[in-house]
């Protein structure tokens, strides 16, 4: 059982979304800076933007991207981030 746990959790299938090659549509959109900001699903502010299909405007993304930084959600893309990228995860901090 572990193993076929293990083949299930770990296969690309089940890790990433596969997509279609193009223009991303106003939901897709709204995942991708979801998860990618706030390693969460995104709020029904973010949801209605893109049912109205707003969400694909210059404007509104912008304005969604700094709303979403000002959250503290955004920790969880700091802390992952920089965890990741700058490998900050392998620095030990000592406190006194």
């Amino acid at each position: 059982m572990q193993v076929a746990f293990r083949t299930v959790l770990t296969a690309p299938q089940f890790l990433l979304s596969r997509e279609a090659p193009g223009k991303l549509d106003a939901y897709a959109l709204a995942f991708r800076l979801s998860y990618f900001l706030w390693s969460s699903m995104p709020d029904d502010e973010l949801l209605a933007f893109a049912a109205q299909t707003k969400l694909t405007r210059k404007g509104v993304v912008r304005a969604q991207v700094e709303r979403m930084l000002r959250d503290e959600k955004s920790r969880a893309f700091v802390q992952n981030f920089t965890g990741q990228w700058l490998d900050l995860r392998s620095i030990r901090c000592s406190r006194r």
